[in-house]
């Protein structure tokens, strides 16, 4: 009867480690796409920047003495 208790009791133990799954975390697709959102706008930014600092060096006076 001992044989049949101590199986029953690996079978109960097993059937509760696989019920039991542990935490994976997240996927890494969410943090790819955030990261990826994060590089556009960064260069996005630094493009619109570009463009103002050279509109403005473009409208800057090339002779000394002239006035604004």
């Amino acid at each position: 009867m001992t044989r049949l208790h101590q199986l029953t009791a690996a079978v109960a133990t097993r059937l509760r480690q696989l019920s039991h799954q542990p935490d994976r975390g997240d996927s890494p697709i969410p943090s790819t796409v955030i990261i990826i959102g994060m590089a556009v706008l960064a260069v996005g930014l630094l493009v619109a920047l570009g463009a103002y600092v050279s509109e403005l060096l473009d409208s800057a006076p090339t002779i000394p003495d002239q006035n604004f």
